[in-house]
């Protein structure tokens, strides 16, 4: 298990911090994008419909059934994600451009 704690649906299986590999910790996540431009109440208004949806104890079961944890309140909304969004880009650019440094 490639996250930072282990699965429910695989709790015997250790985690790769578990491993003796802490720094490589992989999630799946998901998020929700509008095009550049969008004016910012919308944005808002999608964002607090998404976070009732999320809070909903079927969508977080549904969720749950399909091995996926919904994040807390404080780890939603528009100005967490697009913050998230951001790191996540600069981590993999700078992961996928270490590939080929030594392979040319």
């Amino acid at each position: 298990m490639t996250g930072d704690k282990r699965s429910p649906m695989l709790p015997d299986v250790p985690t790769t911090v578990e491993a003796g590999l802490p720094q490589f910790n992989l999630t799946v996540w998901f998020g929700l994008s509008a095009p550049r431009g969008t004016p910012r109440p919308i944005i808002e208004k999608l964002s607090r419909a998404l976070d009732v949806a999320l809070g909903d104890p079927d969508v977080v079961k549904r969720f749950a059934d399909l091995g996926y944890d919904v994040p807390p309140p404080a780890h939603r909304g528009a100005a967490y994600f697009d913050k998230f969004y951001r790191n996540e880009v600069a981590l993999w650019a700078k992961v996928l451009g270490g590939l080929g440094a030594g392979n040319k």
